[in-house]
């Protein structure tokens, strides 16, 4: 689907995801306040840490693009994804719950 924001069918190394999985709401969007200082208001009103990720994405034939993910307890913040962002909003998406991984036992 051109132009959509997202991954709509792919794999990693633990979970593989397609067309089949489209039709159930898997993510949500989470309206997120930060403190500027590196700081997410979390759900029970306490103040905690973004968690960062330094990820480093292989281009063919190009420079490596390396960038810095921050997350809440909800997901990583999108804000790297609008020229212009208005608010940090964070997405859960079920993909990043590695509590659902089940692991298959070889025989």
């Amino acid at each position: 689907m051109p132009g959509f924001p997202f991954v709509i069918a792919g794999h990693n190394e633990h979970v593989a995801w397609g067309f089949t999985a489209l039709y159930a709401d898997v993510q949500d969007l989470y309206d997120e306040t930060l403190d500027g200082k590196g700081n997410y208001k979390a759900a029970d009103g306490s103040w905690k840490p973004l968690a960062i990720n330094h990820e480093v994405i292989h281009v063919r034939g190009g420079k490596d693009v390396e960038l810095d993910v921050q997350s809440t307890e909800h997901g990583p913040l999108l804000i790297p994804l609008f020229a212009k962002p208005t608010h940090p909003f964070s997405l859960k998406w079920t993909l990043y719950d590695t509590s659902l991984i089940r692991c298959r036992s070889s025989r």
